[in-house]
C-alpha cells in the first residue's frame, strides 16, 4: 500500500520580527488585537450618551409640566406682589426721608428746653437751606432778662449757630420778640 501524502499546514510560532510587514498588516493586526478594546470603549460611551438623553429629555419633561402646573398659582399671586413690592418701595422712601432730614421733634425739645417760664413762644418757622435749618422763633416774654436767658441757652446749646435777636417790641406790658438761628 502505497503511503498517503499528508497535507499538512506549517506555522512558524518564532516568527522574525525584522522582516518588514506590510503597513495595511500591521494595522490590520493592531485592529484585531488592541483596537477592539478601544472600539468597545468607545461604543459603550456612545450608547451610554444615547440613553442617557433619554432619561435627561423625560426630566426635562418633567420640570418643564411642574413648572407650567405653577404658572396660575403664581399668577393669582401676582396682586399680592405688587403691593408688597408697594409697601417695601413706601417703607424705602419713608426711610430715606427720615436719614435725610433732621429730627424737628428734637430741634423743638431742645428749644423748648431752653424757653423760661414766663416767655411763650407763639411761632416757630422751621425752613431748609442748603444743608441747614433756618429757625424762627417768635414770641413775647414780661423782661427782658428772660429774652437774655432764653438766647443764652439757646447759644451754649452746641448744634444752634447765629443766634440772632431779630425783631423786639412793645405791645400791652409785654415784650414781643423773634429770634433766627441755624442748625
Amino acid at each position: 500500500m502505497p503511503k498517503a501524502k499528508r497535507i499538512g499546514v506549517y506555522i512558524d510560532l518564532l516568527k522574525s520580527q525584522v522582516a518588514g510587514e506590510r503597513i495595511y498588516f500591521r494595522v490590520l493586526k493592531w485592529l484585531l488585537s488592541t483596537g477592539r478594546f478601544i472600539l468597545i470603549a468607545v461604543e459603550f460611551i456612545v450608547l451610554t450618551a444615547f440613553i442617557s438623553r433619554f432619561k435627561l429629555d423625560a426630566d426635562i419633561a418633567y420640570v418643564k409640566e411642574n413648572i407650567e402646573s405653577q404658572i396660575p398659582f403664581l399668577e393669582s399671586q401676582k396682586q399680592d406682589e405688587n403691593l408688597i413690592r408697594q409697601v417695601q418701595m413706601q417703607l424705602l422712601t419713608i426711610k430715606d426721608i427720615r436719614q435725610n432730614s433732621p429730627n424737628f421733634g428734637g430741634i423743638i425739645k431742645n428749644i423748648s428746653s431752653q424757653i423760661p417760664q414766663t416767655t411763650k413762644i407763639t411761632n416757630i418757622n422751621l425752613a431748609r437751606d442748603a444743608g441747614k435749618i433756618n429757625v424762627k422763633l417768635s414770641g413775647s416774654a414780661t423782661n427782658h432778662s428772660d429774652i437774655t436767658a432764653f438766647m443764652q441757652g439757646l447759644r451754649e446749646y452746641k448744634n444752634f449757630t447765629d443766634v440772632n435777636l431779630a425783631n423786639i417790641g412793645f405791645e400791652q406790658g409785654l415784650i414781643n420778640f423773634t429770634i433766627t438761628l441755624n442748625i
